[in-house]
């Protein structure tokens, strides 16, 4: 009788909230981190993609081929998604073990997210199965916004309303 009753006891078990992960960027061969309102600025990559590239810093994970998903929204729709490179291993930087530039194509044009505040969420999950999570709000560009006039061609061309304001 004990031992259904454990049976059906570990039949509830959810599994641990994630563990804290940093999001930042690499400045030089340093990890600085990110925080609400930081701006990440887009980068035009190979094949005309725009990216951004935030790295993601954990303390007590296991650093070989941890498991990575990124992803940015504004509001509520997901503009940007990591590329899923191939699975590499998290360095020691010190402080933590961190995953350089995870590079995150923006799926949008420029017009429909340029000095858009994001929600940039990233999720690891490593070897030994924990999770690991980071989530923060960033202004993606930095400097002017772009001139409504040139980048868009119709009202109608981000894939959401509430993303096209600057073309109307």
């Amino acid at each position: 009788m004990a031992v259904a009753a454990i049976v059906v006891a570990g039949c509830y078990q959810t599994e641990d909230p994630p563990r804290r992960l940093e999001i930042g960027v690499r400045d030089g061969t340093v990890f600085r981190p990110l925080h609400d309102g930081d701006a990440l600025t887009p980068a035009l990559i190979f094949g005309g993609l725009i990216s951004v590239e935030p790295s993601l810093r954990a303390v007590g994970i296991d650093p070989h081929l941890p498991e990575v998903d990124v992803e940015i929204r504004i509001d509520g729709l997901v503009v940007g998604s990591d590329l899923g490179d191939a699975p590499r291993d998290m360095e020691w930087d010190g402080t933590g073990h961190t995953l350089w530039n995870v590079r995150t194509a923006l799926s949008v044009e420029l017009c429909c997210f340029a000095c858009r505040e994001g929600v940039l969420t990233a999720r690891l999950r490593d070897a030994s199965g924990a999770r690991f999570e980071g989530s923060l709000r960033v202004l993606l560009g930095r400097g002017t916004c772009p001139d409504p006039a040139a980048c868009c061609p119709r009202a109608d061309y981000c894939p959401a309303p509430l993303l096209g304001p600057v073309c109307e």
